[in-house]
């Protein structure tokens, strides 16, 4: 660039670099051009030869709202990082969620490490909340959804929605980041179709193969198709401005951008800057028209990430709101927000049942007793899958009917944890089990539990669900009359709680069951 005519700049690829050059092009009087720095925060009315040749990330707040409406969500999450894409958002998506009267619950900030990932994972198995909106870079999304997918989060009852900075990108990640997004809904900059864009997919395509011949080629996202609109509108702009040229402006002493732009002003940005302001294109993303100094495109579609991409179930406009087709009959119906408006969507583990959004606060930790004897009553074993603790047996039956959704109707998330104190099986374990609700290591415990004084000093016992006792088969000549022979008798344990023995007499023998 030393010594070369400087007009424009095109190009910052993040908040952050065009947040510094936009400085810097107001100093020295350049247009900045950038299709790709979208940040709410970097506003081109505050910096007059900053501009945005792409849409406002705060221009999609609507349509994440419309779809949490649709749904019926009462609660979300914000998950984002700490840059200034990231937070600037934040302020229009919190006011547009609240407008359709659901809230904010949490708010989630992640930085690039993968430590601050996991850590935001484990945070969120605390929450009851199960509405996610996803607000991050490409690189922290493409790991976020890896880990996640890792951590059992992209299961049945989660909802996760991105926004447009990483769905209009889908098209760049490999099969593992979408393999662990499946199910995942997401907003898109809506790009109409055209000959002009489809004959310049066809032309980009064959000269692609010519000179990257073993590259896979991928599809154009729409920060592509406005970086190339940006090149045609600067032309167009510059065809209509008298440029006059300081021999002192980027003379060839200039040794770096410091110097390029900051030592002197160009004699030709004002007039420039007002022809790009001022110069209308059909551009391949549609009518290009700058206002405010920045591109003026709010239409978006809506995605659910499935296979290899996304699949379009409805699109989004501030006049009719959410809507499966771009049809003029339904571009022309008042403004509306409903599930119905929505193709059929595939969630998170594969479901189609609409997720209630929030479960039954944090997962509860269940304590389990090892057991060395008869285990029909309870169990417990590690899954040869995944290695998780699993609970069998007549009590983990009766305990998972009466925490599934079908008879609570909101969902119970559960986590089983084995009780090993290197006493299994001697007296006392059992008290030690219990005991352990009172040091709250377990929210409860599940057992073949007798229910006596001491016990109850710790812990409230559910009532017994079944009957104590014992019972005996035993041969019955056919047409005798048991009633005849059938004698019971009693003695009583020092407490008089229970019965020592049951003595049941048949003709001329007689058994003994001790209990």
């Amino acid at each position: 660039m030393n010594g070369s005519k400087v007009q424009a700049l095109i190009g910052p690829q993040t908040s952050e670099q065009a947040d510094f050059l936009a400085y810097m092009g107001k100093e020295a009087h350049i247009p900045i051009m950038s299709f790709y720095a979208v940040s709410s925060s970097l506003s081109p009315t505050k910096v007059p030869f900053f501009v945005r040749m792409a849409q406002n990330d705060s221009s999609q707040v609507r349509s994440i709202a419309a779809v949490v409406h649709a749904f019926e969500w009462r609660e979300v999450v914000i998950i984002h990082d700490d840059s200034d894409s990231g937070i600037g958002l934040i302020p229009y998506l919190t006011d547009a969620i609240q407008e359709i009267d659901a809230k904010v619950s949490h708010r989630l900030v992640l930085s690039s490490t993968e430590s601050s990932i996991n850590n935001t994972l484990h945070k969120i198995t605390e929450m009851g909340t199960r509405v996610f909106i996803v607000h991050v870079s490409f690189s922290v999304g493409e790991r976020f959804f890896i880990n996640a997918h890792k951590a059992g989060m992209m299961e049945k009852g989660f909802v996760w929605i991105i926004t447009s900075d990483l769905t209009n990108r889908l098209c760049y990640m490999n099969s593992s980041v979408l393999n662990s997004m499946q199910g995942v809904l997401g907003v898109q900059t809506f790009v109409p179709e055209s000959e002009m864009l489809d004959d310049f997919k066809v032309r980009w395509k064959q000269r692609f193969r010519r000179q990257f011949p073993y590259i896979e080629i991928l599809d154009l996202d729409a920060y592509s198709l406005w970086a190339y609109d940006t090149a045609w509108l600067l032309a167009a702009a510059a065809e209509k401005t008298t440029f006059l040229f300081n021999e002192n402006f980027n003379s060839t002493n200039s040794k770096d951008l410091m110097d390029l732009l900051g030592s002197d002003v160009s004699p030709n940005g004002e007039n420039y800057l007002k022809s790009i302001l001022g110069t209308k294109i059909q551009g391949l993303t549609g009518d290009i028209q700058l206002v405010d100094g920045q591109l003026q495109s709010i239409h978006f579609q809506v995605v659910n990430v499935l296979g290899n991409g996304g699949r379009v179930i409805g699109y989004w406009t501030p006049e009719a709101g959410l809507s499966r087709s771009k049809s003029s009959k339904d571009m022309e119906k008042k403004y509306s927000t409903n599930a119905d408006d929505l193709d059929g969507i595939i969630w998170p583990g594969g479901s189609t049942t609409v997720s209630k959004g929030w479960v039954f606060g944090r997962k509860l930790k269940i304590g389990v007793p090892v057991k060395t004897g008869f285990r029909q009553f309870i169990e417990v074993v590690k899954d040869p899958i995944d290695n998780k603790t699993v609970a069998r047996g007549f009590c983990a039956e009766v305990f998972e009917k009466v925490m599934s959704i079908d008879y609570l109707h909101y969902p119970v998330l559960i986590e089983y944890v084995e009780f090993d104190n290197g006493r299994v099986g001697e007296p006392g374990y059992y008290d030690d089990l219990i005991y352990q609700l009172h040091l709250k290591k377990y929210d409860a415990v599940l057992a073949d539990t007798t229910i006596i004084a001491n016990r109850s000093f710790y812990a409230d016992f559910t009532q017994p669900y079944a009957e104590s006792g014992i019972s005996m088969i035993v041969p019955v000549q056919r047409g005798h009359d048991i009633t005849n022979s059938l004698v019971v008798g009693y003695r009583a344990i020092r407490q008089g709680l229970m019965a020592k023995y049951i003595c049941l007499i048949r003709s001329n023998r007689a058994s003994i069951v001790a209990f």
